[in-house]
């Protein structure tokens, strides 16, 4: 029951002082937002980016194995679309 009136007691003080309150989250969102910069912004211009030589290489059994995914994926798509579904909005006879 006190933690109870505590928690009333500041929810009572915050809302006596909505305007030092209001301010205080604006000012915390825009300490959050310069940082949030900094971080993404600021330091991707200063930094320079990583050069890499080395090429992608290309795996032919990995390559051979998409191919099937993919005509095994098609095949299904194609029988799907042979199959004769009824019409559920045609009235019965």
């Amino acid at each position: 029951m006190l933690k109870i009136k505590r928690v009333r007691n500041i929810f009572k003080k915050i809302a006596l002082h909505t305007l030092f309150t209001s301010l205080f989250f604006i000012f915390l969102a825009l300490i959050f937002g310069v940082f949030l910069y900094f971080k993404y912004i600021v330091q991707l211009e200063e930094k320079e980016p990583e050069i890499i030589l080395k090429q992608p290489e290309f795996s032919e059994e990995t390559y051979k194995e998409v191919i099937d995914l993919w005509q095994n994926r098609e095949k299904i798509l194609e029988e799907i679309d042979l199959r004769d579904y009824p019409n559920p909005f045609l009235e019965k006879k």
